[in-house]
C-alpha cells in the first residue's frame, strides 16, 4: 500500500494545475490518475473505489481533494 500512497502523493501537484490549459501536463495527469486508480481498484476494497471513482469524474482541478481523502483511508 506504500506504493499507493506515493502515487497519490506525487499526483497532488499535478491535479491542482490540471485546470491550467496545457493539454500535455492534463493528458498525462488524467492517465496517471487512471494507473492509480487500477492499483486501488486491486485492493478490492468498496470505499477506496468509490473515492476514485469521485476522483475521476471530478472537474479538472479538483480531484486533490478526493486524492486527500484516499490518501487518509490508505494511512
Amino acid at each position: 500500500m506504500k506504493h499507493i500512497i506515493e502515487h497519490a502523493q506525487a499526483l497532488r501537484g499535478p491535479l491542482r494545475t490540471v485546470a491550467i490549459d496545457l493539454p500535455d501536463i492534463q493528458a498525462e495527469t488524467r492517465a496517471s490518475l487512471r494507473l492509480l486508480a487500477s492499483e486501488v481498484a486491486a485492493l478490492g476494497r468498496s470505499d477506496l473505489n468509490s473515492i476514485m471513482g469521485d476522483a475521476l469524474n471530478a472537474r479538472d482541478g479538483h480531484a486533490d481533494e478526493d486524492i486527500d481523502r484516499l490518501i487518509e483511508r490508505l494511512r
